[in-house]
């Protein structure tokens, strides 16, 4: 499923279906990856387990961002460090924050 997710390049259920490598109807697809996300624990150290071996050698540009995503009518203050690969970032491990809105720099190291 990680893998679908970066062919997609989206997080959109349907984009993702179609990277899937199973004979089934898109509709069905796009079920199986809504069951996914909603029901999944995935841990920083799952994503890292998949990607770390799938980056290239040498130099790599990291980059650190706070964003808020909504589950639910919950807000998530999330702190993401991610490795950018032909112009999109793809998150290596991140950190839910006990509070809304910016932190100062001691927080984020």
């Amino acid at each position: 499923m990680l893998l679908a997710v970066l062919q997609a390049e989206s997080t959109l259920h349907r984009k993702i279906a179609l990277h899937l490598p199973r004979s089934a109807t898109l509709e069905s697809k796009t079920r199986t990856v809504a069951r996914v996300f909603h029901d999944a624990q995935l841990t920083p150290q799952d994503v890292t387990d998949v990607l770390l071996p799938l980056l290239p050698d040498g130099k790599l540009t990291l980059i650190m961002d706070r964003t808020t995503w909504h589950y639910g009518q919950t807000p998530l203050n999330i702190l993401v460090l991610g490795v950018l690969l032909g112009g999109a970032v793809i998150p290596l491990v991140w950190s839910i924050l006990p509070h809304q809105g910016n932190s100062c720099t001691a927080a984020r190291i």
